[in-house]
């Protein structure tokens, strides 16, 4: 920039001093043809300047493209791959899948469950529940479409504790179920208990795990109020998610 300068500076000097000295020797038109060589000089000194500075910034445009394309690329990478994470369940091959003809839907609590661990996201294999209670015995697998829980033999009114941290996303009751309760916890999974003979918790109320918060007493004596379609007692505990039903043995701690 300051060779530019100094060029322009030399050449618009050199120029008047020829220009005015042509005026006092009164040759005129010699002057005015300085005039226009000096300005066709300046001209082309500009030129031979700028032309290297054009080639930087079109480089440089260039460079900028391509960074905004390797970005949005990047970008649009991003977002398929937290999309998969969302439904990183979908990927999953090793459950077994039922039809959708499970007769209680859960509609979703009003406070935002506490959702997966990055880890839970990535692996969804890694995801654990707890037992919801303690001292019994699994009377009845996972059947699939003929089962969609397991029955975990123990006596009436036997604590039933959250298996999992959530939001109480459903309390009702069921012909079947008898009274039950659902819990979200995020990501698409939720935790039904049913055949209680007493319900401890309020609809959206927030539950921790770890066998912190009780949800309600087990019941499933036959013909008992609330029991629903049991032989005896026991709790009825299903795990779901994306709304079917899976096997809740490999999913226990």
């Amino acid at each position: 920039m300051v060779s530019w300068i100094t060029q322009i500076f030399i050449i618009v000097l050199g120029g008047f001093v020829g220009y005015y000295m042509l005026i006092a020797l009164g040759n005129e038109h010699r002057a005015n043809m300085i005039r226009f060589f000096l300005i066709l000089l300046i001209v082309v000194v500009t030129l031979e300047h700028a032309g290297p500075a054009i080639g930087r910034v079109s480089q440089d445009y260039k460079e900028v493209n391509q960074n905004v394309k390797d970005l949005t690329g990047a970008l649009n990478t991003v977002g398929t791959g937290v999309q998969k994470v969302k439904n990183g369940v979908d990927v999953v091959t090793s459950w077994p899948e039922t039809k959708e003809n499970i007769p209680i839907i859960g509609t979703g609590a009003s406070k935002a469950p506490p959702g997966l661990t990055i880890k839970e996201k990535l692996m969804p294999s890694s995801i654990r529940f707890n037992v919801p209670v303690q001292g019994g015995s699994i009377s009845q697998p996972f059947k699939g479409e003929d089962h969609h829980g397991i029955d975990i033999a123990v006596n009436v009114g036997t604590p039933v504790k959250a298996s999992r941290e959530g939001t109480v996303c459903a309390i009702n009751h069921d012909d079947i179920y008898g009274d039950y309760v659902m819990i979200d916890h995020g990501g698409g999974w939720q935790t039904l208990y049913a055949h209680l003979s007493k319900i401890m918790v309020t609809s959206n109320q927030h539950v921790w795990g770890d066998n912190r918060d009780t949800i309600g007493l087990s019941g499933g004596l036959k013909g008992a109020e609330g029991s629903g379609n049991s032989q005896g007692p026991h709790l009825h505990f299903e795990i779901r998610v994306n709304k079917q039903a899976i096997d809740p043995q490999p999913m226990l701690k």
